[in-house]
Order: C-alpha cells, then sequence, then structure tokens
C-alpha cells in the first residue's frame, strides 16, 4: 500500500513538471515571436521613413535639375534670338547698298546713309549732288536741307562757299585737273584713257570756250541697267563738281564710257548754262 502510494505521487509530480516546462516553453515562444514582430515592425517603420526621405530627396533634385535646364533652355533661346537679331541686321546693311535716289525711301534715309559713309559735295562718288551744293537727292531732302549744309560745313570747313570761276583757263590746266578729280575720286569705278581738250568751233559759241572730252573705261562686273546708273552719275558727279567750282571757259563736257564687262559704249554729254552743267545728250552702242 505504501509504495503504490509513493508510486501515484511521483506519477502526479512528474507530469506537473512536464507541465510546467511546456507552459515556460510556450511563454518564451510567445515571447520570442513577439520581439521578432516588433522587431520587424521597426525595421519596416524605418525603411518607410528611409524612403520617404529618399523619394523627397530625388523629387527636390528632379525639381532643382528641371529648374536648372529650363533656365539654361532660356538663356540658349535669348542667346540664339539675340545672334539671329544681330544676324539680320547685319544682312538688312550688307544688302542696302543704294546706287541711285531712287533706292532711298526718306529724306532721312538719304541723311543717314550720306553722313556715315562722309560723303560731301567733294566726295560725292555716285553724284547723287548733281550741282554739288551739299544737298544730295534733292527731291527727296528739301525739308532738312539746312541739316545736309550744316553737315557739309563742319565736313569740308568751307561751306558752300563757291570757288572762283577761273579755275582752269588753258587745255594743259584743263587736262591736269580732270584727271587728277577722276583719279582721286573715282578710281574704283574708272580707268582713264584719255582727257582731250578742243576748242568750241560752235557757231554760237563764246569766244575762247572749250570742249573737254573724256575717255574712260568702266572695268566693274554688274547688271547692265546697274552699271549703266553708275557710269552716268560718275559722269553727272564730273561735270557738276567742275561747275560748282567754277565752270571757266568750258562749254561742254562729254564722258565716253566703254563698258568691258557688256561689251558696249556709252555716253554722256553736258552742256554750260546759267552757272549749271545740263544733260545734253545720251547715247548707248551695244
Amino acid at each position: 500500500m505504501d509504495n503504490q502510494a509513493i508510486s501515484s505521487t511521483k506519477k502526479a509530480f512528474y507530469k506537473r513538471w512536464w507541465f510546467i516546462t511546456l507552459i515556460i516553453i510556450l511563454a518564451i515562444s510567445v515571447a520570442t515571436a513577439q520581439d521578432e514582430e516588433d522587431l520587424a515592425n521597426e525595421e519596416a517603420d524605418v525603411s518607410a521613413e528611409e524612403n520617404e526621405n529618399t523619394e523627397e530627396d530625388t523629387s527636390a533634385s528632379s525639381q532643382n535639375n528641371h529648374a536648372d535646364e529650363n533656365e539654361i533652355i532660356a538663356d540658349e533661346s535669348e542667346e540664339t534670338n539675340t545672334k539671329v537679331n544681330s544676324e539680320d541686321e547685319n544682312d538688312k546693311t550688307e544688302a542696302f547698298s543704294p546706287v541711285n535716289c531712287k533706292d532711298f525711301e526718306s529724306a532721312e534715309q538719304v541723311y543717314m546713309y550720306w553722313t556715315e559713309e562722309g560723303y560731301t559735295s567733294e566726295n560725292d562718288p555716285m553724284g547723287w549732288d548733281g550741282d554739288s551744293n551739299g544737298v544730295p537727292c534733292e527731291q527727296l531732302t528739301t525739308d532738312i536741307a539746312e541739316e545736309f549744309l550744316t553737315y557739309e560745313e563742319e565736313k569740308t570747313g568751307n561751306g558752300t562757299e563757291e570757288n572762283p570761276a577761273d579755275l582752269s583757263t588753258t587745255e594743259d590746266e584743263l587736262i591736269r585737273y580732270f584727271t587728277s578729280y577722276i583719279e582721286d575720286e573715282h578710281d574704283h569705278y574708272t580707268v582713264i584713257e584719255n582727257v582731250r581738250v578742243n576748242d568750241n568751233l560752235s557757231e554760237d559759241a563764246e569766244s575762247d570756250t572749250f570742249i573737254v572730252l573724256i575717255d574712260v573705261e568702266f572695268p566693274v562686273q554688274n547688271t547692265r541697267d546697274t552699271g549703266e546708273d553708275m557710269m552716268r552719275a560718275v559722269s553727272s558727279d564730273i561735270a557738276a563738281h567742275y561747275a560748282n567750282k567754277g565752270a571757266g571757259n568750258v562749254a561742254e563736257i562729254a564722258v565716253f564710257w566703254t563698258d568691258t564687262y557688256h561689251n558696249r559704249n556709252l555716253k554722256f554729254a553736258y552742256e554750260y548754262d546759267d552757272g549749271a552743267f545740263y544733260v545734253m545728250d545720251e547715247a548707248i552702242a551695244n
């Protein structure tokens, strides 16, 4: 009986010990699982926060990059527009090369071109100042003639004062004068071949007057019409300049051109009357 009681007691104790051990193991497992879950949640929160910060940094960086790119594009666009405008202005400047007065649209445009080129009544290669009074293209510029005269006086120092009428009297003096003037003022457009001075033998001629005959070559490659305009302008300038200096005893001036590029001959003749030379004859022989 006693042995059976002891055995029953041992069995019951063993059962309680294993039960307690199992409870402890389960508690430890639950606590470990909870710790692992908490740790995972903390890591997830940290990762989420890092991702959020990364996204904010990426977004800010992207916005800064876009702003920089937009600024660069704006600068490049402004630089391109400036360059294009500059090229357009240069093209316009280079393209405007007037030959005669009808190429101008206003008196102000004539004045700007005339003064920028430094032209005067004594330096008028295109012959726009036909009477050499310092006012070119007078059909356009009458309203601002005073501005031209002021510029003329500042540029030449003598305004439009006339020179003595006895500029040249002998044949040799006339030849030297016309040769020198053409070489000095029109060397870009002319090659002098000959300057002749003949007695004026017309019935109504005044005594001791001459006719000046000038042979020149036009070596400039240009269109027929433009070349003709340029030769006419130079011829008119030669006659007008001499009249402004005082025509002396020259009754007529005739300029004979050889247009080498178009293989033709042109003639522009002028007659002196009442202080100026007027067109007397024009001829073109192709």
